[in-house]
């Protein structure tokens, strides 16, 4: 166990350097391809309530999919108890709020989504991965009915992510190399 938790430090410190140290050019390639292939994902296109996260630092920049006005687009507010619900996002930035934890997020009531976009460090081919370690989604997606996907670079997939008793794949990583 303690070193699983150790290799998961790791892989998250590595991951965040690698992220730290992208180019812009790089990241808005790569970020345009993921949302493009994503667009054209068959579970994209049948969802019509999807969850997803408004990106900081580092992260994956989803702000322009919620443009699709197709989409009612769910943004996550954190709960006590690593507890987290999903709330109806209408596209105003100046809306969202900022939480302790320095997320902006909705005000409004929960929601429920038919697909997920879940963040995260790196991944490994089986869909599990290593987020910065909240427990946030795994507590999230253990209810989760629905389908669930992360976008990754190309660098952040990985062989194997150690895994535990209380982590939840996701049922599929698109990355720009399975593009």
């Amino acid at each position: 166990m303690e070193k699983q938790v150790s290799d998961k430090l790791q892989i998250r410190a590595q991951a965040i350097k690698r992220l730290q140290y992208m180019g812009n050019v790089e990241r808005a390639s790569q970020t345009k391809g993921l949302l493009s292939a994503l667009q054209a994902y068959p579970a994209y296109i049948e969802a019509t309530r999807i969850a997803a996260f408004y990106p900081m630092g580092i992260e994956l920049d989803l702000r322009p999919l919620f443009e699709d006005q197709s989409k009612l687009w769910l943004l996550p507010k954190c709960l006590p108890k690593r507890q987290m619900v999903f709330i109806r996002y209408e596209g105003d930035p100046a809306a969202l709020v900022k939480s302790n934890f320095g997320l902006l997020e909705p005000i409004g009531e929960a929601e429920e989504a038919d697909l997920i976009i879940v963040p995260g460090l790196a991944w490994d081919q089986d869909g599990y991965r290593i987020g910065f370690g909240g427990g946030y989604y795994d507590r999230y997606l253990a209810k989760f009915a629905g389908r669930k996907l992360s976008l990754a670079f190309d660098f952040q997939l990985i062989e194997k992510i150690p895994r535990e008793t209380f982590d939840i794949a996701v049922d599929e990583v698109l990355t720009n190399v399975s593009i």
